[in-house]
């Protein structure tokens, strides 16, 4: 499969290998007889973060559908998912309860996997992909606690230097998808800068960063708006937050 399709399928290899590939970043491992790959995305319900390539004709799997796959999940309560890159992890996810209301205004328990570690790049691709929805007005309330902890992960000036870069990749196009993948993503980091702030109100300027890496963003969007009119919206409230520290 490729990067962007939607996620159908795990695969077990029973026989040869696989090569993992990036956008950008070209072969990030290679895979062989005993590894799986492809979960992520059923988890998370998300659309493929890599490209599979075979690297051997003959090799054999063993496919799990979605439907199966999830029920080998709940069955044995698997607890903790691992991505690994070039053999090491590169995300931690472990899975925590939550109390969801339902239309007859009583609650249940539900499932959701959060950020326990992982590469800056990984921790905030997967938060982006998972709780920012570009369509909704209110964001996820998962991300509290990210923002709340984030310390312990990554320095300040590394969330920003990781941010910019997803600000400024051009990912593929994902089959299907109305809107420019581009844009998409860079509304995300708005929304997610955004979330940051409201959550950690007057924290937020703390680090002198941060005032650095408004501006820079800020310059990058004045530059954007004029190929995405769309922006217009993202930049007039990161304005306004910029405006509240001076």
């Amino acid at each position: 499969f490729s990067q962007g399709d939607e996620g159908k399928s795990w695969y077990i290899i029973l026989k040869g290998s696989v090569q993992c590939s990036i956008y950008g970043k070209g072969v990030v491992g290679t895979l062989h007889e005993g590894d799986d790959f492809g979960k992520l995305s059923l988890v998370n319900n998300s659309p493929r973060t890599a490209t599979i390539i075979l690297n051997e004709d003959n090799t054999h799997f063993l496919r799990v559908d979605k439907d199966d796959f999830n029920r080998i999940l709940r069955d044995v309560e698997a607890n903790t998912i691992k991505l690994k890159e070039f053999g090491k992890d590169v995300l931690i996810l472990e899975k925590v309860p939550i109390n969801v209301k339902t239309s007859d205004g009583t609650y249940q328990v539900c499932y959701k996997y959060s950020v326990m570690s992982g590469t800056a790049e990984k921790m905030l691709g997967y938060l982006l992909e998972t709780y920012i929805c570009i369509n909704c007005e209110e964001a996820d309330t998962s991300l509290e606690d990210f923002f709340s902890t984030y310390v312990i992960f990554m320095p300040t000036n590394q969330i920003c230097a990781t941010l910019l870069t997803i600000y400024k990749a051009k990912p593929q196009q994902r089959a299907g998808e109305q809107m420019d993948s581009t844009l998409r993503e860079k509304i995300k980091v708005i929304r997610f800068i955004l979330e940051w702030h409201d959550v950690t109100k007057e924290t937020f300027f703390e680090d002198p960063k941060i005032n650095v890496f408004l501006d820079e963003l800020h310059q990058l969007m004045r530059v954007d708006v004029k190929v995405y009119p769309q922006l217009k919206d993202e930049m007039k409230s990161l304005e306004t937050i910029m405006e509240n520290d001076s």
